[in-house]
């Protein structure tokens, strides 16, 4: 009787287990086949406005006398076919004893009160002090209201422009915040270096002659609101996080407020990598609720009662055969 009962609950969970993992199996494939179609997605939206960056300082290098109109026709036709691009600005290379004369040519151009500035008191554009050199936003696309911000002016973005130009490859930032946005609007950024003749061999030939920087500007929230809707998740939650930036700077974008925590906390959390320029982000996904199949626990719960059934018949038949041979 022992032996009847202990091989029904061995063989009922045996089956449990084995169906328990069947089912997450397949659940797993069902999230692997959407994590892996919209990391496709995303990588395909990303990549093609950086060919238009590309394109832009190409056209820069080509010509050291783009006017403003050129630049709005060329970046126009960008910005017609990826509409997901927040801007695309140009920030030529300044020198110090150049800014006069480089302040009063553009505002002759048709910025009447344009100026170099860096950011000020309360986030506010003041005139940049002098310096050796200045990298001012002079062009920009769609219209924004930070014409004349010396990107050069942000500690964190001088080391990112100095590999730009060093490795003659683009680069990209980590989470940051436009001049014009307020606490909680972010933006990402691409700066792509530009030379009058192709970059020199030498890299720090390079850091001395680069002409300027394309400035490529993505806001990552609408990107993936974007492809979602292309690539369903279901009742899947997704969080777009920057691996090489500080924890606290990590979340990028998440399809609502709280996911990205949710799915830090969950035991279903699925990650891809993501290449981005030349830095690592990760799409983490996971269920919004933990889902328990009832098929298992239905065979569960069926094979204890069977058990229970048969061990009770072999136990009463056993009595009565019992009873039987004492009363002969």
């Amino acid at each position: 009787m022992a032996f009847v009962l202990g091989s029904g609950i061995a063989l009922s969970l045996f089956a449990y287990n084995a169906l328990r993992e069947r089912d997450r199996t397949a659940r797993q494939a069902t999230i692997d086949g959407r994590v892996a179609g919209l990391v496709a997605r995303l990588r395909e939206t990303l990549e093609t406005p950086i060919e238009s960056a590309n394109s832009v300082a190409g056209l820069f290098g080509a010509s050291n006398l783009v006017e403003r109109d050129e630049f709005r026709s060329f970046v126009g036709a960008a910005l017609g076919r990826e509409p997901l691009i927040h801007a695309l600005q140009w920030a030529p290379r300044v020198r110090g004893d150049e800014r006069n004369r480089f302040e009063a040519e553009v505002r002759v151009s048709g910025l009447g009160d344009y100026e170099i500035r860096e950011l000020g008191p309360e986030r506010r554009l003041v005139r940049a002090p002098a310096r050796d050199e200045y990298l001012p936003l002079v062009f920009i696309e769609p219209h924004r209201p930070s014409f004349g911000f010396d990107i050069l002016s942000r500690p964190e973005r001088r080391a990112l422009l100095g590999r730009a130009c060093r490795t003659a490859t683009a680069v990209a930032s980590g989470r940051t915040r436009l001049v014009e946005d307020p606490p909680d609007e972010t933006a990402v950024m691409v700066y792509v270096p530009a030379w009058p003749r192709g970059s020199p061999p030498d890299d720090e030939q390079r850091c001395r002659d680069v002409m300027g920087y394309v400035v490529l500007v993505f806001r990552v929230q609408p990107i993936l609101t974007a492809v979602i809707r292309d690539v369903p998740l279901g009742d899947l939650e997704l969080a777009i996080l920057d691996v090489d930036a500080p924890p606290d700077e990590a979340l990028l974008a998440e399809t609502e407020p709280g996911a990205a925590a949710r799915i830090a906390a969950s035991a279903q959390r699925t990650r891809r990598s993501l290449s981005f320029v030349d830095r690592a982000w990760a799409v983490d996904v996971a269920p919004r609720r933990a889902r328990t199949s009832v098929g298992p626990i239905a065979v569960l719960v069926l094979g204890l009662v069977a058990t229970v059934v048969v061990t009770t018949l072999v136990t009463r038949t056993a009595r009565r055969a019992l009873g039987d041979a004492t009363g002969a």
